[in-house]
């Protein structure tokens, strides 16, 4: 099981259990933007097709991505993480990174993370509020990756960081466009058939 341990860099101390990670810079976690994802996504994502996640996260491993960046809000972050911690299995060089907004972050599930990050110094820390660590957090994610896969369909937060991505040129893997794009397909073949049969 892992343990989570958060240090801001001058309080760091390094753990001597096993699997427990001491989670505070960024640039030993997340050192390569070039072999990193992340995820964006809704907290509340309906219709969103799990196999479609699995083979969007097999199809980066493929492209080289070897760290995917999970900000561990609502049910696309965890299915979405929940799929990598399962590949690890085949793909044992992958790595599954929750990074935490606040040291009060509630974590659904923290053994199937291999790191979880508070990416802040003590600097930063200092100042940021409740409203405004989730955006920066995001920022920090985004600012760190190479690709964004993303299940967006409404405004708000995610939203905004999926703005964010396309803005700074990552590369989007739109899982949301994707599946409205199958079922018009699916809907007008529905509709030929049905025809072809009167």
């Amino acid at each position: 099981m892992l343990g989570i341990c958060i240090a801001t860099i001058e309080q760091c101390v390094f753990s001597t259990q096993p699997n427990c990670c001491v989670l505070f810079y960024l640039e030993i976690i997340v050192n390569d933007k070039e072999s990193t994802a992340v995820f964006i996504g809704n907290r509340d994502c309906y219709g969103v097709n799990i196999e479609s996640i699995k083979e969007t996260i097999l199809y980066t491993i493929q492209s080289g991505i070897t760290t995917f960046l999970s900000g561990g809000q609502g049910y696309f972050d965890e299915v979405c993480a929940t799929i990598v911690y399962q590949l690890k299995t085949t793909y044992p060089h992958i790595k599954n990174i929750l990074m935490i907004p606040y040291h009060s972050f509630r974590i659904f599930d923290k053994s199937i993370f291999d790191e979880i990050v508070y990416p802040f110094d003590s600097y930063e820390s200092s100042y940021l509020t409740y409203r405004n660590a989730i955006p920066e957090r995001n920022r920090v994610m985004v600012m760190r990756s190479r690709i964004a896969i993303s299940y967006v369909y409404r405004n708000g937060g995610a939203s905004k960081t999926l703005e964010l991505a396309r803005a700074n040129g990552l590369e989007i893997i739109d899982l949301f466009s994707l599946s409205l794009e199958k079922k018009e397909i699916e809907l007008k073949y529905a509709t030929h058939q049905y025809a072809d049969s009167l």
